[in-house]
């Protein structure tokens, strides 16, 4: 009985899968689900996030400016996900 409760406890917890980073140009703070995360870009497999299995919506943001959202879905197997940030143009004079 309390090995099959076990059993259905690990069942219950999120499974997490390893996500790399990068982005254009590099140093972007990464948004996901709409909660910016303490790492910027790049982020690499030696120390990757770990997100739980299922759909993410993922954004970069540098310098006030954001790329577009990326919706990815993270399954069992490592995940890189890259994205570029458009960068503001200096005016001519």
């Amino acid at each position: 009985m309390i090995h099959a409760l076990a059993l259905l406890i690990l069942s219950q917890e999120p499974r997490l899968t390893d996500v790399a980073f990068g982005s254009k140009p590099m140093g972007a703070t990464i948004v996901i689900d709409g909660k910016p995360i303490t790492r910027k870009t790049p982020v690499p497999f030696a120390a990757p996030v770990q997100l739980t299995q299922g759909k993410h919506t993922v954004v970069f943001v540098f310098e006030g400016q954001s790329s577009e959202p990326q919706e990815i879905v993270v399954g069992t197997e490592r995940l890189v996900v890259k994205g570029e940030v458009p960068t503001k143009v200096a005016p001519t004079p």
